[in-house]
């Protein structure tokens, strides 16, 4: 299987033109009837819209599943791009959520990733932002990172020999499998998807030492990393790290007679690549881990924790079949004495099919089931159910699918390659959501997700494809048959023994492509035609069904179905026409969930940033009757909150949003109702900014007097004392709103003697203040907000938001551009200028 490394203009024009038809195929609504092909259905099937909308009977949500993208990740966007759009400016800081967050800390909304920037694009110039146009965006950048890391994948398995139909199918499998499908638009699969360009450079790199694809390498991770999801990268780095180990020390005969330098060389040009890519991704990093201190992730990663009771039985059962697994395994690794490897299969189906026995029903045995059968526990398009029986999501149990014919490659790749197989095999177990392993994991490391591993299967898979095709090449006739027969059958067994332990399954009519591959594996297992035929065959089936639990995982949405003006809403975008500091409270538990709001461009006390702000979260669970965070975001009612309270005046929040029938106190005034929501008007709540004469200092002993207290007698500080104010004190005064923006706040003060300034916008040690253009001290306050000293007289505040982090992170993103189009242009250089002495390293000592 000789196939040379170097890239012809037929690869090029293959990688570029094959995702464009294979995007039309798996994307004709968004090409063909220009609808969105992100998912933001959900909220249409939540109150407000679906009584003001009348939307009953619409069969919404279309795959709940995807309910972060509707509620959570689209409504920051929105925001981000609103300001963009309308305002011209980059928001560093997002007041809409907790009363404000730093935008830049969070790294799932990085501000400089291209493809969030090119979301402008689709907004129409000189007209408000639409919602509908941010979702068309976000469909068609997905569309282009599907392009990009299928074209990437196909020109990397290219430079490592696979012939046209293998690197495409494979490349395929990778570029439009479960994992990227079901994560398509979201932040791991904006990480994974760039991946395939740093292997393309880093394989280059291996093979050809130019400094370009140095280049390239950093280029890969650089915009990966700024696709933000910080627990992908990491695993990523790691893996890249393992790859370059291993490919360095592969010669063409497969042994290990690689040279030290040739090692240090390898690893030297992955380094290098990766401090370039480190560079240019700080402007995400250095804010975030600034930022990550500030916050409760910790405490809320732990508490999502599996606490359910270890089922001793199931994980006994599990062990078994793990035992078996191995056993089956081994022998298919083995390169000869076949008779003995079927013994050893025998035996090894036998303890599975015990262990399928004993398990039945237990959600022990259910994650592998979903590993090669295609369409288990249900699909968005095949209702009901759209989850696991057991509570394991749809979402998180099918990014690690591989199926049935992949499956097939990987255990044929024993035999010449073991390294990938058995990685896959390891990383398939670490991401598998077995209760005992996941719980085990978070507990110790409460901010690692072990499903996330899985960002690793679709290379894996690639490469265990690449190596099954060139293992039964290298097999004569005989042997090749023989094996895929033993390979077949095991299998077909593993197959049919989880479909039976598993029955409640078998009604499902999205099972059908299941069934078709146990049938035809059954078939290849006792017929094995010539491999001539058959090696296409089996990579076209592997990458097809392997794309089946993907395969239309996204709605198509029209533009009214695009975050619609329901009634409710109108009358909100209404108020906040009346008052642009508006702050709306809307209860949790399926009135305006998560960041809803922020599409509307409302400002919301409540939220999730994924990044909570620690003192202001903790702030707001004393309006729990026990005043404790035992639950990650609980679910709030007003039955359940203390809306009387001053502490809850303090928010600022004017505005609350109920469900029909939840108690409120009886000073709130109805401002608007339907059958199911009502709009009330909090007359007590606190103005944003406020002048005050008295301030206490903080006392631990007496934690609660702040909540004691109407929100206009005085302000707590923190400190070791109270700051005294200067000159007589404030007996009349007033404070309005000049300049309201993200990154600043402009305000004029009148008072007829010293006072203090608090501003109920979050605490961030990066808000600067001047007074007068004289700079002025900000003070924590109220817990979690800030407050400056004010002199008698009229006077211009100026707050501005300088994050040194971001400031930082922007220079050396700046100064790793700087490095990559210097290596470019040295290598034009060096390649343009005849070489003398020593040839450089060859092809052959880089490849398998």
């Amino acid at each position: 299987m000789q196939h040379s490394s170097r890239l012809s203009r037929n690869d090029i024009v293959l990688a570029f033109l094959l995702p464009v038809l294979l995007a039309m195929l798996l994307w004709p609504a968004a090409f063909f009837e220009g609808k969105s092909i992100y998912a933001t259905d959900l909220i249409l099937a939540k109150e407000p819209w679906k009584t003001d909308l009348s939307l009953e009977n619409k069969g919404y949500p279309y795959n709940p599943e995807l309910g972060d993208l509707d509620d959570y990740f689209f409504p920051q966007l929105a925001f981000h791009v609103r300001e963009m759009h309308e305002n011209g400016v980059l928001p560093l800081w997002n007041p809409g959520i907790y009363s404000g967050v730093p935008v830049a800390g969070n790294p799932q909304m990085p501000l400089l990733n291209p493809f969030n920037l090119g979301l402008l694009l689709f907004q129409e110039s000189g007209k408000p932002f639409s919602p509908f146009r941010l979702s068309l965006g976000l469909s068609w950048m997905g569309i282009l990172r599907f392009g990009l890391c299928f074209a990437f994948a196909f020109l990397w398995l290219r430079r490592l020999r696979a012939p046209p139909w293998l690197a495409a199918t494979a490349a395929l499998a990778l570029s439009a499998g479960p994992y990227v499908s079901l994560w398509r638009f979201s932040t791991p699969e904006q990480v994974m998807s760039l991946m395939p360009m740093a292997l393309f450079f880093l394989e280059g790199w291996l093979q050809r030492r130019r400094l370009m694809d140095i280049a390239g390498l950093g280029l890969g991770l650089g915009l990966s990393n700024l696709g933000g999801y910080p627990q992908t990268s990491l695993v990523f780095a790691l893996f890249l790290l393992f790859y370059t180990v291993q490919r360095s020390t592969q010669t063409e005969g497969g042994g290990d007679g690689v040279s030290w330098r040739t090692r240090v060389a390898a690893l030297s040009g992955l380094l290098a690549g990766g401090i370039i890519g480190l560079l240019l991704a700080l402007s995400s990093w250095l804010p975030f881990l600034s930022y990550l201190g500030d916050t409760v992730v910790a405490t809320l990663r732990q508490a999502q924790g599996n606490t359910s009771p270890v089922d001793l039985a199931a994980w006994g059962c599990f062990l078994l079949f793990l035992l078996a697994l191995s056993l089956g395994l081994w022998a298919l690794a083995r390169q000869s004495a076949l008779r003995r490897s079927k013994i050893l299969i025998g035996l090894a189906i036998l303890l599975l099919l015990g262990a399928c026995a004993m398990l039945g029903e237990s959600s022990g045995m259910r994650p592998w089931r979903a590993l090669l059968l295609s369409s288990s526990f249900g699909h968005p398009l095949h209702r009901p159910p759209f989850s696991h029986p057991d509570g394991l999501p749809y979402i998180e149990l099918h990014q690690a699918h591989i199926g049935i014919f992949a499956a097939l490659l990987a255990l044929v790749s024993l035999r010449r390659r073991k390294v990938w197989a058995i990685g896959l095999i390891v990383v398939l177990v670490a991401s598998s959501k077995l209760p005992i392993l996941d719980r085990g994991l978070r507990m110790f490391l409460p901010l690692v997700e072990p499903t996330r591993l899985a960002c690793l299967v679709p290379f894996l898979v690639a490469l265990c494809m690449l190596e099954g095709v060139r293992a039964l090449q290298a097999m004569d006739e005989k042997e090749g048959r023989s094996y895929l027969a033993i390979t077949t059958t095991f299998l077909s067994l593993l197959l049919g023994a989880s479909v039976l332990s598993g029955s409640t399954s078998l009604s499902g009519a999205f099972l059908i492509p299941d069934w078709i591959s146990i049938i035809a594996l059954a078939v290849l297992g006792l017929f094995a035609p010539k491999r001539r035929a058959l090696l296409p065959s089996i990579t076209v089936l592997a990458a097809v069904l392997a794309l089946v639990p993907g395969w239309r995982f996204q709605p198509a949405l029209a533009k009214s179905e695009v975050y619609p003006m329901s009634t409710s809403i109108r009358k909100l975008v209404q108020e906040r026409d009346r008052d642009p500091d508006l702050r709306v409270f809307a209860v949790d538990g399926g009135v305006f969930d998560r960041n809803s709001l922020l599409s509307y461009g409302l400002q919301q006390a409540l939220g999730t940033d994924g990044m909570d702000p620690e003192r202001y979260v903790f702030m707001l669970v004393h309006l729990l009757r026990d005043g404790q965070l035992d639950l990650p975001r609980p679910e709030w009612s007003t039955s359940a909150l203390k809306l009387d309270s001053p502490l809850f005046e303090q928010l600022a929040a004017r505005i609350v949003v109920t469900r029909k029938g939840e108690l409120v106190p009886e000073h709130f005034r109805l401002l608007h109702e339907n059958a199911q929501i009502r709009i009330y008007e909090n007359p007590r709540a606190a103005p944003r900014a406020q002048l005050f004469t008295k301030a206490f200092l903080f006392d631990a002993n007496d934690r609660y007097r702040l909540l004691r207290m109407p929100h206009d007698q005085a302000i707590m500080l923190e400190g070791k004392e109270v700051p005294r104010l200067e000159g007589p004190l404030m007996q009349k005064g007033s404070v309005s709103f000049v300049k309201r923006g993200a990154n600043q706040l402009e305000l004029e003060s009148k008072s007829d003697g010293a006072a203090w300034l608090l501003l109920r916008d979050n605490f961030h040690p990066a808000w600067k203040a001047m007074i007068d253009g004289k700079p002025a001290k900000i003070h924590r306050a109220n817990f979690s907000f800030r407050a400056v000293q004010i002199p008698k007289g009229e006077h211009k505040i100026h707050f501005y938001f300088a994050f040194t982090a971001w400031t930082t992170g922007v220079f050396f993103g700046f100064l790793g551009m700087f490095i990559l189009l210097t290596l470019l242009v040295l290598d034009r250089v060096l390649l343009a200028t005849p070489r003398t002495g020593s040839p450089a390293p060859t092809a052959s000592r880089c490849h398998s």
